[in-house]
């Protein structure tokens, strides 16, 4: 592996000119639907087109691992459970998992 341009530029504001006159980069084939769509979203040049975290989270890519994720967390955030946590880090953990929940 080379960095990106590593042979054809040879200062900072080169490498600059070299990303934005650059053609898309292609997702190579043999990923599936989901990734490859996520992939181009996230290359997108301008950062306004680009999905948010939350777009991330809700696309059909992640949706069903992000929930997953979340719910493996619940049991560790329910305040019945004793552990060596602070009381208001139990409640502020257990708030953000039902946040998270409740958007995702």
């Amino acid at each position: 592996l080379e960095p990106p341009f590593a042979g054809s530029c040879d200062s900072y504001a080169a490498v600059v000119s070299a990303v934005l006159h650059a053609p898309p980069v292609e997702v190579p084939s043999g990923y599936s639907q989901e990734l490859s769509e996520s992939l181009q979203n996230l290359l997108a040049r301008k950062p306004h087109n680009r999905p948010s975290n939350r777009e991330l989270l809700r696309s059909p890519l992640l949706r069903e691992a992000f929930h997953d994720f979340l719910q493996s967390l619940e049991p560790a955030a329910s305040p019945d459970r004793k552990s060596s946590l602070q009381p208001w880090a139990k409640s502020r953990s257990s708030t953000v998992v039902s946040t998270a929940l409740a958007t995702a």
